[in-house]
Parts: C-alpha cells; sequence; structure tokens
C-alpha cells in the first residue's frame, strides 16, 4: 500500500481535499482517514477520528489532517513527520491559505519560510499555498453558487468578485471567502468556513479535468496527487 498524508488547515480544506482524491485516485483504490487536531499551547494535544473509509483494492491510504488553523499546519507536520516515516508514508504534504495572514506580495517569502529547514529525506515533504484562499478554487467552480439558490447568476458573481470567474484566474481575487460570503448574501445566506453542505455542492468532476487548468495553486495540488499514483 501507498501511504500520504495531508496537513490542511481546517475542515473546508480536508473536505476540499476528500472530494479531489476521490475523483483522481478513484474510490476502488482509494482508502483515507480525516482527523481534526487540537491543543498545544494551553492544553494537551488531542486528535479526533472524524472518519475512515476503507476501499476494495487498499491501493492507496491517504491521510487527511485538519490542523484547525493555517498557523498549526506545519508545526503539526513536523511534529509527526518522525512517526509517518516510520510508518510507511512516502509523502507528507501541508496546504495552507496566504490571506488572511499574508499578503500578495509576500507569497514567495511565505513558500520559503514553509519549506525552510524541512527535511527532504528520506522521504518529500511539500507545502502548498492556497492562493489567496481555499475559496478561490470554489469560486472557480462557480456553477455551485446555482445549487444553492438558482437566483445567483454568473453575472452577479463576476461584479462581485471583480472577474469573470467562470473563465478567469480565480487566485487574483484579494479576499475570496469574504467576496464568496458577499456573493451567498444577494440572496439572504451567509457562508461560514467548514460547512460541509457547501463543499459538497462542488462538481469535484469538473475541477479535477477543467478548472485546474486555469488557477495554478489548484493544479498543483492535482498534479501532486496524480503524482502519487503508481
Amino acid at each position: 500500500m501507498y501511504k500520504y498524508a495531508f496537513f490542511v488547515e481546517g475542515f473546508t480544506e480536508a473536505l476540499f481535499v476528500e472530494n479531489v482524491l476521490k475523483v483522481l485516485v478513484g474510490r476502488k483504490d482509494l482508502s483515507y482517514k480525516i482527523q481534526s487536531r487540537r491543543g498545544g499551547s494551553t492544553c494537551p494535544f488531542r486528535t479526533i477520528e472524524v472518519r475512515e473509509v476503507s476501499s476494495q483494492d487498499e491501493k492507496y491510504f491517504f491521510l487527511i489532517c485538519d490542523c484547525g488553523g493555517e498557523t498549526n499546519v506545519k508545526s503539526y507536520l513536523l511534529e509527526q513527520r518522525q512517526s509517518l516515516i516510520n510508518a510507511g508514508y512516502q509523502k507528507l504534504y501541508g496546504i495552507r491559505d496566504v490571506y488572511p495572514k499574508f499578503g500578495r506580495s509576500e507569497i514567495h517569502k511565505l513558500d520559503y519560510s514553509l519549506h525552510y529547514r524541512v527535511s527532504q529525506n528520506p522521504i518529500p515533504t511539500k507545502f502548498i499555498l492556497s492562493i489567496m484562499e481555499m475559496e478561490s478554487w470554489m469560486i472557480a467552480e462557480w456553477t455551485f453558487f446555482q445549487k444553492l439558490n438558482s437566483n445567483i447568476t454568473l453575472s452577479s458573481i463576476n461584479t462581485l468578485c471583480g472577474m469573470n470567474v467562470s473563465s478567469g484566474n480565480t487566485e487574483m481575487i484579494d479576499e475570496p471567502a469574504n467576496r464568496l460570503n458577499d456573493v451567498f448574501a444577494t440572496v439572504g445566506c451567509s457562508y461560514t468556513k467548514g460547512c460541509a453542505t457547501i463543499v459538497n455542492l462542488l462538481d469535484y468532476d469538473e475541477i479535477c479535468v477543467n478548472v485546474r487548468t486555469r488557477v495554478p495553486s489548484l493544479e498543483r495540488l492535482c498534479s501532486e496527487i496524480e503524482a502519487c499514483l503508481v
């Protein structure tokens, strides 16, 4: 069995990665576990097992760890790194947003700091930045808005986001979570991070085939997952 781990900043990201894995790996070969990790500064660490799924063939196993905040991604990953190596994991990944802790001009600085002094032996350990937030990936698959409420139009989404989200690179939206909430507000709704209902409305086949080609950070995530498949 090939084993990989993703450390992500929140439950929204965990659900997103779960669904992308289902498309790119395929349910027949995919086994995975989602866990939520909390604590460390003022209280002991605790790990909550959210969900575990075993496949028919169990060719690939992915651990998805919700770290409870972007600042925890690197520290939690490094803390678990040796035990995961000992358990036979082949690659480790961290995924976090750029905004709100960093601005667009600081993306390269953040990427450098995440990889700084992180050993690549005996297994690769990589960090993927969702620019500016993971919600930019969601907005790019704009049809999910209409599944939520058919009164939301592409024109109104484009106006609120300041670009054509159906054809452009949505990484260029500076505060995508806020813009997503603005769109929801037009029909009397609001966006809350970690809402499974909203994340599960996305068309992940479309995301993994077409949307990825115009959103570089999403393309990197998909490409890294595909590189794990042998």
